[in-house]
C-alpha cells in the first residue's frame, strides 16, 4: 500500500480503498504511510494497528491486537527487522528496533530495542538473549 501512496493521484486513492477494506473487514489499521518492504505473516489478522511511519521488513510475523506506534514522548516509529515475531497483544512504541529473529511475547510492552535473535517479554518489557541467565 505504501508504494500505491507514494505515487499519488489515482494510486493514492486505491491505497486507501485497500486500507478500508482492510479495516471494516478485520479491524485493522495498517496505515498507507507504513512501509513494509516484502512479504509479511499476519496469521489472524484481527485488530492489528500500525503507525504512519513504522518500517516491517521482509518476513515479519505478527499475530492478532498487535500494536505499534510511536510512543507519548518520543516522535519516532518503530522498525520490525527481518524474521521478526510479535505475538498477540503485544505493543512496540517509540523509535525503537525489533532485530532480526526476535521475539515479542504475548502482551509485553516494548519500551527499547530488542537485539537480534532475542525475546522480548513482560510489563514492560524485559529483553532476555540466549545465553543469558533471566532474572
Amino acid at each position: 500500500m505504501n508504494r500505491l501512496y507514494r505515487r499519488g493521484g489515482l494510486s493514492r486513492k486505491i491505497a486507501r480503498v485497500i486500507h478500508h477494506y482492510i479495516h471494516f473487514r478485520y479491524a485493522c489499521h495498517i496505515s498507507p504511510q507504513a512501509t513494509i518492504e516484502g512479504w509479511i505473516n499476519l496469521p489472524h489478522p484481527l485488530g492489528i494497528t500500525v503507525g504512519h511511519g513504522v518500517v516491517i521488513a521482509d518476513n515479519a510475523t505478527i499475530y492478532q491486537n498487535v500494536t505499534l506506534g510511536k510512543g507519548a514522548h518520543d516522535d519516532n516509529y518503530p522498525r520490525v527487522s527481518s524474521g521478526a515475531t510479535l505475538f498477540t497483544g503485544s505493543v512496540v512504541l517509540g523509535g525503537i528496533e525489533v532485530g532480526t529473529n526476535a521475539k515479542v511475547g504475548a502482551n509485553a510492552v516494548v519500551l527499547q530495542s530488542v537485539p537480534a535473535g532475542c525475546t522480548a517479554v513482560g510489563v514492560p518489557a524485559r529483553v532476555i538473549c540466549p545465553g543469558s541467565t533471566a532474572k
